[in-house]
């Protein structure tokens, strides 16, 4: 209350420049957007409004420009979109964040992550690039893009390996597309009320083959249209890794080395191409974990492989050795 009456004076002095500093600081939800309204009002009446604001989220709904400060001196000035990106939150507030457009305000949302991420599940893939391709719509998808898009951030400075993502297909509009396109990621996009076109279907197949893991959203599983099916069948077909990321949930989210990593019953028709009967299930938080165990589980599946062959190639000569004996004493005889 005290706060509001201070703005309310404020505004009464009838000022050309106001200057507030924290107007929404200790101010419940309600409040700060009732705040942030009025003085929004107050700047397209025509004054001008210099405000302090540590929430970035509500700097970037309702200011037309900002100024990033960093070390007694201007970082970045200027639209929301420019001031606000990963690298300037990482070099001012040395924080590992995500920014994307909010579906419903449109304006800029920052999410951050922890600093301390799984990037120990990297440490025993011996690649220097890891290609992914997500199959999927709606929020999962996009939590999956986030946590990759902030992983391959981190690779950039960790010695881990390169991530490169791609989606698709998806509608245009869907907050996975919108996701994408915040983060740069290659997206393959339908526009909306089209039915899924040969194009598409091969382009997805081209993505599939090149990519080292698909990620399936658990919500595409739930779909039964005919497009959707043919998705699947394709990335049953070609890809070399598959994981389902789930909703998961705070309660759902297991700890590493729990049920979450069991590979899913084949009721869907997904799997793992070196491993036909299952497919690797994690929640949308565990995505890089997953993606790891599924790296690590191809690379002993080729090795299995390559030591069934030579073994194979050892039992062959063996055999021929014998064959080639028995010809010799023959002749002989």
């Amino acid at each position: 209350q005290r706060q509001r009456v201070v703005l309310a004076r404020a505004i009464a002095q009838e000022t050309p420049v106001m200057l507030l500093d924290e107007p929404t600081g200790s101010l419940d939800v309600n409040h700060q957007i009732e705040t942030l309204e009025l003085v929004r009002e107050l700047v397209d009446e025509g004054r001008t409004v210099c405000a302090a604001i540590h929430d970035l989220d509500l700097a970037a709904r309702y200011c037309d420009r900002l100024v990033m400060l960093a070390d007694g001196g201007v970082y970045r000035n200027g639209p929301p979109s420019d001031v606000l990106t990963g690298d300037s939150l990482g070099d001012v507030f040395d924080a590992t964040a995500t920014v994307t457009t909010h579906p419903l305000t449109g304006s800029e949302t920052v999410t951050a992550f922890p600093r301390s991420g799984p990037d120990g599940a990297w440490t025993g893939i011996d690649r220097d690039t890891v290609r992914i391709h997500v199959l999927g719509t709606g929020a999962i998808a996009a939590r999956v893009l986030a946590r990759l898009e902030n992983a391959r951030d981190r690779s950039i400075k960790a010695e881990t390996p390169a991530l490169e993502v791609s989606l698709g297909p998806v509608t245009d509009g869907d907050i996975a597309a919108e996701a994408a396109r915040s983060l740069g990621v290659d997206c393959v996009e339908i526009p909306p009320f089209e039915s899924l076109s040969p194009t598409h279907l091969t382009t997805f197949e081209s993505l599939v083959r090149e990519a080292d893991v698909t990620v399936v959203a658990e919500g595409v599983l739930e779909s039964s249209g005919g497009g959707t099916r043919r998705l699947l069948e394709v990335a049953d077909t070609v890809a070399d890794s598959i994981v389902i990321a789930t909703r998961g949930g705070r309660e759902g989210v297991e700890a590493p080395g729990s049920d979450a990593g069991a590979p899913r019953e084949r009721g869907t028709e997904i799997a793992y191409e070196h491993q036909p009967e299952s497919a690797l299930e994690v929640p949308a938080e565990r995505i890089l974990e997953g993606i790891a165990d599924a790296l690590e589980n191809c690379s002993d599946a080729s090795h299995s492989t390559t030591d069934a062959e030579s073994s194979d190639a050892g039992s062959t000569s063996s055999d021929g050795d014998s064959s080639s004996g028995v010809s010799a004493e023959s002749s002989s005889d």
